[in-house]
Parts: C-alpha cells; structure tokens; sequence
C-alpha cells in the first residue's frame, strides 16, 4: 500500500500583504519626492540668483566720507601750519568712502546660466560668461573677505560687489551664495580660497593697513603737529586777553592825573596776533601802555621757540637788565631824557610777550614798580591750554 505526502493548504497572510504594500508605498513616495526636489533644484539653477552687500558699512563709510569732505574744503576756514596735508588727505580718502557707499548701496551680483553680472553703481556693469571663468577666489582683506572672479587666459581679475565681508558685515553665509551662484553655471567652476591662502594672500590684508601707517608716519615727521598750540599737553595761549581789558580806565586813573585814551587795538588773528592799550596824560609828560604779542607756531618753530627768540633780540641788541620772577623770562630798559623817565618791559610766558611803557615824571623805583606791577597783571590774565 503506497504512502503519499499530504501538503498543508497554504494561504497567504493577509497582515504580510498590507506590510508589502505599506511599503511600496513608501518607495513610491520617497522616489516621488525625490524626482520633485530635484526639478525644484534644476529650476532653481535655471532662476537667476541675486545677491546684494550688506549696507551695515554704511555706518562707517559716510561719516568717513563726511569728514574726508571737510577735510578737503578746510583750507575755506583754516590757513595755519598743515593746512595742505589736511586737504590732500581729505581727497585722498573721500573717493575710497564714496566707493564703499556706492557699492553697499546700490550693488549687487546677479548669475543665471550664462554668466555672471556684477554692479558696484548704477553706471559700472560688468558681465562674465561662465566659460570665460577659470574660477572664483576668496580674498582676504583687511576687515574681513571679499570675492573676485578670475577669467581665462590672464583676460583679468575683478572684484564682485556681492558677497562679502567687512566691518559691520560679518556675512557668515559668504561659501553658501558662492556654492548657490556657482550652480547657476553649466560647468564646474572651482572656488579657490575660503580661508587666508597662500602667503602672499595673507599678506595683502595688511598692505592697506601699512601703507596708511606709513603715510601717517610721513606726514607726521614733515608737519611734527606736536609744535602747534593746539597739540595735547602743550601750554600755550590760543588767544589773547583785550589789553584795555587789563590796562582799564581805572587802572590810568590811578597812575596818571587825567588820563586819555589813546589807543585801543585788538587783532588776534593772521597776521596781527596782536593787542594794545595806551594811554596818555592830559600834558604830554605821562604814558601807560600795554601790548600783547602772541606768536603762533611757523614753521618748524613752534609759538615758544618764536617769542623766546624774539626775547633774545631785547636782551643782546636793547641794553636791557633781568628782572627775576616774572613769567618764563623777562627783560627791561629804563632811559632818562629830561624830566621824563621811561621804563620799558618785555616779558615773555609760553608764546606771548607782554610790553609795558610806562613813562612820567616821578622817579626811577616808582616808574618801575608800577611797570612791573601792569606786566604781572597782564600775565596772569593769559590762558594757557
């Protein structure tokens, strides 16, 4: 009797056909999705990509082009010592401010798949066909990157407007838009840099830097400003006192009988620097005058060197004597000629010199006292900054 191998009846799991299909599905979904983001980056690449600079730099660069500006038009209010160097740097630096507010402002790069067009104005266009393009390099610059296109055949180099790094503009998505705007090309384009590079490349960010430090330098050693009255730490008169100020009618009334004024003149300005009181006796036989002279830097001679050469003149050419304690330095000359006596001194502190004339007909120690008494008082109404 023979044996036969009965089968099991086999049916299929329903639970194992869901999961099959489950499954497909979801193949069928993610190649779906796939395929859209795809043609959403195919029609990305073929959509112009547009990138702007940041216009934070703006901060800077037009009050940098404001006081470049006045610095350029300071010979309508300034002519002292230096004057020249200020215009000159003020039109040295204004164009490199109006270049950054030109580009910040209304630049821009636009690349589709034929090239790339940069604009750093509205009146400077330039257009690069990508096949023209041997390859994108980040620079390194003083303050930050700055991005330039590199054509075949040594055609040229030129600087985008956009991207970029600065002062105030960080852009940390600088390698981002450089990899979005390379898409736009039909061909592989390398971008070389993103980092400081090579040695001369590094270096270049130091070569504004520099050569600034050294104009600076320059111009410090041919102007030496520190001779100016203005300089910091330096005391000397920027101004005068008005002489009749200090030689008041009160001040003639109580060393002459019947005092007249005779002269009253103020001009503390090119080419003066001057002011002087006088005054007279009713007869002719009595004088009180003052004078003020300052004397501003020239040349390489600053304010002090000036009045204290001025000094040496009264001291080896006017017989004069030393008087102690009276300013920096002072000198005085006392002549007889009949019954009038004078008695004439010159006293210098910092930058100005004080005179006084008194002449009369009392004696010589009287004459004297009162001179010296009106050059003290004229002295301390001096303002040293």
């Amino acid at each position: 009797m023979a044996r036969t191998n009965a089968r099991p009846d086999a049916r299929p799991d329903p639970d194992d056909r869901a999961d099959r299909d489950d499954r497909g599905d979801d193949r069928a979904d993610r190649a779906d999705r796939a395929d859209r983001a795809d043609r959403a980056d195919r029609q990305a690449e073929r959509t112009p990509y547009r990138i702007r600079p940041s216009r934070l730099p703006l901060l800077w660069a037009v009050p940098g082009a404001a006081v470049s500006f006045a610095l350029a038009l300071s010979f309508l209010v300034y002519d002292g010592y230096g004057v020249w160097t200020m215009v000159l740097a003020g039109i040295a630096a204004l164009p490199c401010y109006l270049a950054a507010i030109r580009t910040h402002l209304a630049g821009h790069v636009v690349g589709d798949r034929h090239g790339v067009t940069t604009r750093s104005a509205l009146w400077s266009v330039r257009r690069f066909r990508w096949k023209d393009v041997e390859r994108i390099e980040i620079r390194p610059t003083t303050f930050g990157r700055k991005v330039a296109v590199v054509l075949r055949k040594g055609k040229g180099q030129y600087v985008l407007a956009a991207p970029r790094r600065t002062l105030f503009a960080g852009e940390p998505e600088l390698q981002e838009k450089l990899d979005a705007l390379k898409s736009r090309a039909r061909r592989n384009v390398p971008i070389d840099g993103g980092g400081d590079g090579d040695g001369a490349k590094a270096a270049s960010r130091f070569r504004a830097p520099v050569l600034v430090f050294c104009a600076i330098a320059v111009m410090l050693l041919f102007e030496q400003p520190w001779l100016s009255d203005w300089w910091p730490g330096r005391k000397e008169a920027a101004a005068l006192p008005r002489a009749c100020s200090v030689a008041d009618e009160g001040t003639a009334r109580r060393l002459l009988l019947r005092p007249v004024r005779a002269e009253d003149f103020h001009a503390d300005r090119d080419p003066y620097y001057t002011s002087a009181c006088r005054w007279t006796h009713a007869r002719p036989d009595g004088v009180v005058e003052l004078g003020y002279q300052r004397y501003p830097r020239s040349g390489r001679q600053s304010g002090s060197g000036a009045a204290g050469e001025r000094m040496r003149f009264y001291r080896f050419t006017l017989g004069t004597v030393r008087v102690r304690r009276l300013g920096d330095e002072a000198w005085q000359r006392a002549e007889e000629l009949g019954r009038i006596r004078h008695v004439d001194v010159w006293a210098r502190r910092a930058n100005v010199i004080v005179h006084v004339d008194r002449a009369g007909d009392g004696t010589q120690g009287e004459l004297t006292a009162e001179a010296q008494a009106l050059a003290r008082e004229a002295m301390g109404r001096l303002r040293l900054e």
